[in-house]
């Protein structure tokens, strides 16, 4: 189940809002609550400039989610650790001086 957007999360659009001339797949942060349902999106460039600062449903946002859950990890290291394969042969990195 997706998370519910909470304050200051990463979140993405889930559909264009032509009237704000924004599209799905663009990123914001949650900067208010403002109600149970709405949220109030800041979106800003690579260099922090606001460009759009608007309300959304939260069912409109996706919160973006930077690393695996806990029990993805865990699972995946159970399971590597437990296989009979031989591991693979460790290998330095060159480093070329110029």
């Amino acid at each position: 189940m997706p998370k519910t957007p909470e304050l200051l999360d990463v979140v993405a659009l889930t559909e264009d809002t032509p009237d704000q001339t924004l599209v799905a797949g663009q990123v914001g942060t949650v900067v208010e609550l403002l109600d149970d349902t709405t949220t109030l999106v800041e979106f800003t460039t690579d260099n922090g400039e606001p460009y759009a600062l608007a309300p959304f449903p939260k069912t409109k946002l996706l919160v973006l989610q930077y690393e695996p859950p806990a029990r993805t990890v865990t699972a995946l290291g159970a399971s590597l650790s437990s296989t009979n394969a031989p591991s693979a042969p460790r290998r330095g990195i060159a480093v070329a001086s110029w």
